[in-house]
């Protein structure tokens, strides 16, 4: 085989535009009011004077673009390290396009900024509105996030095909091909959350789905979570060549690239997809109009000479490998009397065997293609078919093939696997090949079903694929990527610039962390009945002390649900009730959003969040100040050794490891899964410069050299010894007082702060509104036509008389408060008042009040026209200094007002 007849993954999105950008667009006026740094001759706007560390986070990442390295940016939580990605490698991006244009070479140079979730996602373009880039930008988001329709209770293939047919249909009323283009270029800078967007959507009964594909191809910034870089369903779907590409909240990485080169097959699936198949079958040889439509559709595929003989054949192929699956349940390399999950592991080229020979129909005397089954001669050809089938079908039938389409993908991804061992040689040494990335996993599970599991064991595997396509930099960040020197190894690039930031709270007034000195949270050790209640009563007493939200985070639900039910019968549950509302995360539960809005609702009066590791808790979600105020950890969150893939992946590193001499041990993998986890779980406290909280380290594992020099840096200096309860308790109480004596403080401060700028902008505003009375009486002096004889005093007493009647008359209509504070000043204040604003000694009082004029006269041009012409010819306009002394004569005259 070879690179030309790779198979992509099925998507009618999946084609990729690719156009010349243009300059990066700012916002001149906030540039005037922010701060302006020079780093490396790179300008880079920030939107306020940054912290040490937030310069050198942007110094590594110019150094990185300037250089096109790759690089690891350790920054702890807190620390602003969105807001300088964005600030810096916009900034740069923005004077490479202006060089760029200025050398006659357009650049498609664009970043791609990938994270976990589209939750925090919509933290970064947040973040991004806070600076002055203004860069035509794109949120790529699945039909599950953006369907404007109610189809609550279609997801995944099953949506994408619902979506399909009414598109095809013309009967989705959000979607317009004709207008897409034209609304996706007029909103090219807009920054929208997933819920604006679908707001969006439906104030201009735009698809929000289609609207982030149509602004995918002019991006300079896209926004995606990184499973679309890294797996293989929606590798295709965004354009990666010449990107700058970056991976926030990097630490999960690894494993999301080892996930996304996975793929699987089980019974279920096989089943379904044949009865799937059989209904389209049966409509197309009902309906001879389907028929002849499909027939078209094949020979537009130059499949013409395929028929509905070789369609049954596939449908028989899948029924006789799914009768194969069923018969593995009886195999001898499972143990028949054991109910539980067994796995047997074979080398990954062992599934082309099963398919090949597992998949034949045994009919005497066919002639047909796919009679003796998939073959690697035909598997090609069989996909295509399956393709067609598919693409016509769902768009056509009223039936799904949701199954038939994950068969089609399984097909495709072993097509593709066999493929690349040639295609991508350029990458693999001698003594490595693609296969030797996967092990195939044959499960049998409590309910007696087998699945096919293609595991990829190596992560690195996603990133060859990703540096193939001319990729300028990947810069993979996060608050927690220690120990650095592992990530060289587990991915096989090279990190030229590394930074493993400071934090920047004041750690030794902030922070307080306490380590037991005998808990033991072990496999062996968790039963101890007296162990769970002194954990239990420690958090009792503690709770008392602790204001706001505590988040309590066990190593594994077993754990957890374990110690729940002991407490339950120690009567600790409803004790803590007492104290904190006590909630608890669920694993996969669909009511994390209301338990959260419930703990968040509580945390004023107090309540605790019981959570896990690796869960939403304690990695995905902002729980900042009160909400989270201390957090407890509960065991050291090592992989679960009973997992197959567990126990394969640490058997794949030993034996990669003894074959090639380097790399990462099994040991090591293991360890640093449990210290990532914990750093991740120790960063919910402290989320911001000025927040603060506490860390209990309930097991004394965490005291090994390994795991304790592995803990964030941050928090290392941080950590005394937990000798007893009373201690710590003395120590808490101390702790919170003096924090809540600073907030007082902190709150006075403000208070002052907000009563000095409210006083302020009272100043203002009886500035502007005096400004206006004097300037009017200006307009209405000058506008006095010149008299012929000079008035007489009682006259001019008339005029003066007026004009305090109109600006009383101005006092009484003008905004109470003002009127008070005007009344309040003293002829001298006021006329000092003005005087601050403008310099006595430049000319900008009268400039100003001249401006004004003229900014009043444009607005009414034709009525100053006709008085102009109307006024005689012989007289004589007032020169611009006696317009000046009449400002001031109107000061004299105003301060003579407040006199009487």
């Amino acid at each position: 085989m070879n690179q030309n007849t790779h198979i992509n993954l099925m998507d009618e999105d999946s084609e990729m535009k690719q156009v010349g950008n243009s300059e990066i667009q700012i916002n001149e006026e906030l540039c005037n009011i922010q701060e302006k740094l020079n780093i490396e001759n790179t300008e880079i706007y920030f939107p306020h004077k940054p912290y040490d560390v937030q310069v050198k986070y942007m110094e590594s990442v110019v150094q990185i673009l300037d250089k096109k390295y790759n690089g690891l940016l350790e920054s702890p939580t807190g620390t602003g390290k969105t807001l300088c990605l964005l600030c810096s490698t916009m900034g740069w991006l923005h004077k490479h396009r202006k060089e760029q244009k200025k050398s006659g070479t357009p650049s498609n140079l664009k970043i791609i900024y990938a994270s976990r979730t589209h939750a925090q996602l919509q933290q970064v373009a947040q973040e991004l509105k806070r600076t002055v880039y203004a860069p035509n930008i794109s949120m790529v988001g699945s039909r599950d996030q953006y369907c404007l329709l109610d189809f609550s209770n279609l997801k995944g293939n099953s949506l994408i095909q619902a979506c399909r047919r009414l598109v095809k249909r013309n009967r989705c009323q959000f979607y317009d091909k004709e207008s897409l283009p034209n609304i996706a270029a007029k909103n090219c800078k807009l920054i929208n959350s997933l819920e604006e967007s679908k707001q969006f959507g439906h104030n201009t009964k735009t698809c929000p789905y289609y609207f982030e594909r149509e602004r995918l191809a002019n991006a300079d910034l896209i926004l995606l979570p990184y499973n679309y870089l890294l797996d293989n369903e929606f590798s295709n779907i965004v354009n990666t060549e010449n990107s700058i590409i970056i991976f926030d909240e990097a630490h999960n990485v690894p494993k999301t690239a080892e996930d996304g080169q996975s793929f699987f097959m089980n019974e279920t699936i096989v089943q379904e997809a044949k009865k799937e198949l059989e209904r389209w079958l049966k409509e197309l040889n009902e309906m001879p109009d389907f028929f002849s439509e499909f027939q078209q559709a094949l020979n537009q595929k130059k499949l013409s000479s395929l028929s509905l003989s070789e369609y049954d054949d596939i449908v028989k192929t899948i029924g006789a490998f799914s009768i194969f699956l069923q018969d593995l349940q009886g195999a001898s390399y499972f143990d028949q009397k054991q109910n539980n999950e067994q796995c047997k592991v074979f080398n990954a080229q062992q599934v082309f065997t099963f398919l090949y020979e597992n998949t034949s129909i045994n009919q005497k005397n066919a002639t047909t293609i796919f009679s003796k089954g998939i073959s690697q001669d035909n598997i090609s050809l069989y996909i295509s078919f399956c393709k067609t089938i598919i693409t016509y079908m769902s768009e056509t039938s009223s039936h799904e093939g949701v199954n038939f389409d994950s068969w089609t993908r399984f097909l495709i991804n072993l097509y593709n696997l066999d493929d690349f061992d040639e295609a991508y040689d350029v990458f693999f040494d001698d003594q490595l090949k693609y296969f030797d990335f996967y092990k195939l996993a044959v499960i049998k599970n409590n309910q007696n079903q087998i699945s096919l599991n293609m595991w990829c064991l190596d992560p690195s595997l996603a990133f060859k694929k990703l540096t193939q396509k001319n990729i300028y930099s990947i810069i993979l960040t996060s608050g927690t990527l220690s120990p650095m020197e592992s990530w060289q190894s587990e991915l096989q690039m090279e990190f030229k610039v590394q930074l493993s930031n400071k934090h920047v709270i004041d750690i030794r007034n902030n922070v307080r962390a306490f380590q037991h000195l005998s808990f033991d949270f072990s496999y062996q050790k968790r039963e101890n009945e007296d162990q769970i209640r002194n954990l239990g009563l420690a958090i009792l007493n503690f709770s008392k002390i602790i204001k706001g939200g505590i988040i309590i985070v066990f190593s594994s639900y077993g754990l957890m649900h374990n110690i729940r039910r002991r407490w339950a019968n120690q009567q600790l549950i409803q004790r803590l009730n007492e104290v904190k509302k006590c909630l608890w995360e669920e694993q996969g539960s669909a009511q994390f959003h209301n338990t959260l809005e419930v703990f968040k609702q509580n945390v004023q009066k107090g309540a605790i969040l019981f959570a896990v590791h690796r869960g939403k808790v304690a990695e995905g979600i902002d729980l900042s100040d009160d909400l989270c105020r201390a957090v407890f950890l509960i065991g050291i969150p090592y992989p679960p050794l009973k997992d197959q893939k567990i126990k394969i992946k640490k058997e794949f590193l030993d034996q990669q490891l003894a074959k090639n001499k380097q790399g990462l041990s099994s040991k090591d993998w293991y360890m640093q899964q449990a210290v990532r986890a914990t750093n991740q779980a120790i960063g919910r406290v402290i989320r911001h410069i000025n927040d603060y909280g506490v860390i209990f380290f309930c097991d004394h594992r965490f005291l090994w050299s390994n795991m304790k020099n592995s803990l964030s840096k941050w928090v290392q200096p941080a950590i005394q010894p937990w000798k007893n309860d009373e201690e710590v308790l003395s120590n808490l109480t101390k702790f919170f007082q003096t924090q809540t004596q600073e907030q007082n403080v902190f709150k006075q401060i403000y208070n002052q702060q907000d009563n000095q700028i409210y006083q302020e902008q009272e100043r203002k505003n009886i500035f502007q509104e005096t400004q206006k009375y004097v300037y009017q009486q200006f307009i209405q002096c000058s506008n006095v036509q010149p008299p012929l004889a000079i008035p007489s005093q009682q006259q001019q007493n008339q005029i003066q008389l007026s004009n305090d009647i109109q600006f009383q008359d101005y006092i009484i209509t003008n905004n109470k408060k003002q009127e008070k504070r005007i009344e309040e000043l003293s002829s001298q204040e006021l006329m000092e008042l003005l005087d601050q604003e403008y310099d006595q000694g430049s000319d900008q009082w009268q400039d100003d009040f001249q401006n004004q004029e003229i900014e009043e006269q444009s607005q009414s041009s034709e009525e100053l026209l006709e008085e102009s012409q109307i006024s005689s010819e012989g007289s004589q306009h007032e020169s611009e200094g006696n317009k000046i002394k009449k400002i001031k004569s109107n000061k004299t005259n105003l301060n003579e007002h407040k006199k009487t």
